[in-house]
Formats: structure tokens, C-alpha cells, sequence
């Protein structure tokens, strides 16, 4: 009985000055955003604006995905509700790898496939062209030249000796020697 006339008066005293008894219900949760496929300060004002914090932030290189935007968030948006102020970690792109082109003018083209695959490209289109000064299946030229930055998985074109020219030389027999000569230089060659 005396418990009870001590809460009664405990009661009293609170309605009378104006308090109140609250119950903590504990922390609120909250759903987590989608912000992935948002610019990095978009994703990040969300995430404030959710009541939740940004967490740790990393970077990376994606080939599909543009500079400053969020590849990947922890947690994921769809998940359970978490607890007002939890982190929310981010992984924002920046974009592709860069990588520079190699010199491969004057390897054989086949090395010079290899070398192009290893620096993270690929080949592009390969033109054959006759060179007097290159022997066949060397690389004569490329595009981009060396040294050019460029993105991951780039094609590089090449041109390739396919050595020199091959020409059919006119049938001369029978005529003079002038008429010879005249042929024959009027077909490129020289005598």
C-alpha cells in the first residue's frame, strides 16, 4: 500500500508541474537509399537527407561506369531498415583504367599483338602494305603512336610489310633494246 500512495503522489507531483513520463522505444530505423548510379555528392546528400551518415568512401576504375559516380553502396538500398546516423560506405567510379600504348613499329606482328594485349588494349583493324625498306610481316606503323594514354581495352591499328612490291614485267622479247627500255620504264622499272 505504501508503494502504491508513493507512486500516486509521484504521479500528483508530475501532472501538477507540467512533466510527462516518456518510454524509450530505442533508436529509429530507416530505410537506406539507392544511390547507386548518382554522382557522388547527389548519392552523399541522400544519404545525409535519410538521416544516416556517409561512411568510408574508395574509388575505382570501371569501364562502364562515369567518373564521380557510385558503382556500389554498403548497405544496399532494398535491405533492413538501420538504425538514424549508420554509415553508408561508397564505392565511386573514376572511370576507365588508363593505360599508355606501346611501340611496336618495327616487331613482327605477332609480337606485336602480344605486347598490345598485355598493355591492356587490343588490336584493331591490320592493313598489309608493300615496303622496299621493311621486310614482310614486320609493323611498319601504328595508330595511336606510342606513348598516346589512352583507355583500357583501346583498339591499336597496325600496318604490316607485306615486303616488297610484286610487279609483272612486260614481255620484252623480240623488241630492241630501246623499245625495251621504254617498255619496261613505262611499267616503273628500271634497267
Amino acid at each position: 500500500m505504501a508503494i502504491t500512495r508513493h507512486l500516486f503522489l509521484l504521479f500528483t507531483l508530475l501532472l501538477f508541474t507540467g512533466l510527462s513520463i516518456n518510454t524509450y522505444a530505442g533508436p529509429v530505423d530507416v530505410p537506406v537509399p539507392d544511390v547507386v548510379g548518382l554522382p557522388q555528392a547527389d548519392a552523399e546528400q541522400a544519404i545525409v537527407d535519410a538521416e544516416l551518415t556517409v561512411g568510408n568512401v574508395t574509388f575505382e576504375n570501371d569501364d562502364t561506369v562515369l567518373i564521380d559516380v557510385v558503382i556500389s553502396q554498403n548497405p544496399t538500398a532494398g535491405g533492413p531498415d538501420v538504425p538514424v546516423g549508420s554509415p553508408v560506405d561508397l564505392v565511386v567510379s573514376l572511370g576507365p583504367a588508363l593505360v599508355t600504348v606501346p611501340d611496336v613499329v618495327g616487331l613482327d606482328w605477332t609480337i606485336a599483338g602480344n605486347e598490345i594485349i598485355n598493355a591492356g588494349l587490343i588490336v584493331g583493324t591490320t592493313t598489309d602494305q608493300s615496303s622496299d625498306t621493311v621486310q614482310a610481316g614486320i609493323v611498319i606503323s601504328q595508330d595511336p603512336v606510342e606513348g598516346t594514354v589512352v583507355d583500357a581495352g583501346s583498339a591499336v591499328d597496325l600496318v604490316r610489310s607485306t615486303g616488297p612490291a610484286q610487279v609483272t614485267v612486260p614481255n620484252v622479247t623480240g623488241l630492241s633494246l630501246d623499245d625495251a627500255t621504254s617498255a619496261l620504264a613505262a611499267d616503273g622499272l628500271n634497267v
